[in-house]
């Protein structure tokens, strides 16, 4: 068994609800024994799907706004190279490349002088043709402050998200039991999640795609979302987007006249405005500016 297969994304899924959850706990939610789970994400860190496990924290937190672009590559560009040219911009935080020649790509900025700077930086890149993008809309309320504590264990588990207690606690100078309830209290307020970084173009012995949906106005988008999730059992995750009325939802198949009932399915839900089906070849992610904003308030 190579590949990835549907049993899979049920543990990636669990592991991106919180990847700090015992192999037992996810059994027990999936239907197999620990050892089927810890013997499936070996599988899947060894084929490159699981890259990492995260500790995602609201860019706000780090005083920090979020774009989201879509770019349009042109005809006789090399698209790989593109890709990497966008990487080496710090704001850059991940590209996702979908067939046809375009990217999706998210960046954060620190204010409005900066996100006119990173846009030009985009724009002006060697073989982009086009960009649009959407900013997250910002409440103008700041994040709660974390302590420099807190941020210490952010730090210690950047990238690391499934590392033990007593080896944080011997790298901050806090007790195992200090660390594990203030990990507890991190996950419970929301201050992060503890999730999974995969990669989506590892996963070949299934179809996997894309849908971008966009809503009605003035309809509910997490009243969407729960009803695409009751309707059609394929739906894996959601990627983050900053506009309002859209959704992007990851599914499988492994058959397309399955793909084409699910998409049938959601193109039905009442709200719906209408969908459109993406596929993605790539997706590569740069952590550097983030990485320096967690060691920042860790005092690193």
């Amino acid at each position: 068994m190579s590949g990835v297969d549907p049993v899979d994304l049920k543990i990636v899924q669990q592991l991106d609800r919180n990847c700090r959850d015992s192999f037992a706990f996810i059994g027990g939610v999936v239907g197999v024994p620990a050892r089927t789970v810890q013997r499936r994400v070996a599988k899947m860190l060894r084929i490159g799907f699981i890259r990492s496990f995260e500790v995602v924290v609201d860019p706000a937190s780090l005083d920090l706004g979020e774009a989201v672009c879509d770019i349009q590559i042109a005809a006789d560009a090399k698209k790989e190279e593109v890709r990497n040219r966008l990487l080496r911009i710090p704001n850059v935080t991940e590209v996702i490349s979908l067939a046809g020649g375009s990217f999706v790509v998210y960046l954060v900025y620190q204010n409005s002088g900066d996100l006119e700077s990173v846009l030009s930086r985009v724009s002006a890149t060697a073989g982009v043709a086009d960009v649009q993008y959407e900013l997250n809309p910002r409440t103008g309320e700041r994040s709660s402050r974390l302590s420099r504590q807190s941020w210490a264990l952010i730090h210690a588990l950047n990238h690391q998200g499934r590392r033990e207690s007593a080896d944080i606690a011997a790298e901050v100078g806090l007790s195992a039991r200090t660390v594990q309830r203030n990990i507890k209290w991190l996950s419970d307020t929301g201050a992060v999640r503890f999730g999974v970084d995969v990669d989506l173009s590892k996963a070949q012995d299934l179809f996997i795609y894309v849908l971008v949906v966009r809503l009605q106005l003035g309809t509910p988008k997490l009243k969407i979302l729960e009803q695409v999730r009751n309707s059609v059992a394929s739906v894996w995750r959601e990627l983050r987007t900053v506009n309002p009325h859209t959704l992007i939802l990851v599914l499988y198949a492994e058959r397309t006249v399955e793909l084409e009932r699910d998409v049938e399915t959601v193109r039905l839900v009442h709200g719906v405005a209408g969908v459109r089906i993406l596929i993605i070849t790539g997706d590569r992610r740069n952590s550097q500016l983030i990485d320096s904003k967690f060691a920042e308030r860790a005092g690193k």
